[in-house]
């Protein structure tokens, strides 16, 4: 099972996100999808995957844990870089 991995939050701010709970599995199947744990975390803002500036949620780009079921990100982003590619998401949300 694949487990993507982002920075999540609310794009007009004002409200906290938090890690979702067993209770956050609004379909009861025993596992919290991707779109069940939006009211609580937000959206998907910054994937951590190859290409994190392209802010899209591409799944053949993270990481794959190894045989001992772990991994190591790390990456470094600029902020102009993020505020130019949420730019037009932002105003697309706001008209």
């Amino acid at each position: 099972m694949a487990h993507l991995q982002h920075f999540y939050g609310f794009a007009e701010g004002g409200q906290d996100s938090r890690c979702p709970t067993a209770s956050d599995d609004t379909n009861g199947d025993g596992v919290i999808d991707s779109i069940e744990p939006e009211p609580v975390t937000g959206t998907t803002m910054v994937p951590c995957h190859a290409n994190s500036v392209s802010i899209e949620i591409i799944k053949d780009t993270y990481l794959t844990a190894d045989a001992h079921v772990s991994y190591s990100y790390e990456k470094t982003v600029y902020l102009k870089a993020l505020q130019d590619a949420f730019a037009p998401k932002i105003r697309r949300s706001a008209a």
